[in-house]
């Protein structure tokens, strides 16, 4: 038996080169950078208060001073936001963000929901289309 091949006279073109734009926009990566920068400050500034407050409460309780408990609760709970934001916006932690949403992976909710307009201000535009200049 004699089989038949048949040739397509179709031409074989290659499939077109994509070039992908990044999933990720530069304004974006400023903005968590602007917020996690600014957010380290204000854990730092709270500190200074907090822990100072606390030391106090610590050594006025010590010696039965009247209203030591309350200036000790008040440093205590300076001192733990202060440490929670310190934790919370790392420079560690922002380096695994950064690189989770380079790699294509969501923001999580903490940082999407804290995004705001002004850090977003003076943040140049991304343009995945803009050719180098050979100047």
């Amino acid at each position: 038996m004699a089989q038949t091949t048949e040739t397509s006279t179709t031409p074989v073109v290659a499939a077109p080169i994509l070039t992908s734009t990044p999933a990720f926009s530069s304004d974006t990566l400023q903005a968590v950078q602007k917020l996690f920068r600014s957010r380290r400050t204000g854990g730092a500034i709270l500190g200074f208060p907090g822990g100072y407050m606390l030391g106090y409460g610590l050594v006025s309780t010590a010696r039965g001073i009247d209203g030591a408990p309350a200036t000790l609760a008040i440093g205590a709970v300076l001192s733990g936001i202060s440490l929670s934001k310190s934790a919370r916006f790392s420079k560690l932690k922002e380096a695994e963000i950064i690189s989770a949403y380079q790699n294509g992976k969501p923001l999580p909710a903490y940082v999407r929901t804290r995004i705001k307009s002004k850090h977003l201000k003076n943040a140049k535009p991304f343009d995945a289309t803009a050719q180098r200049s050979t100047w």
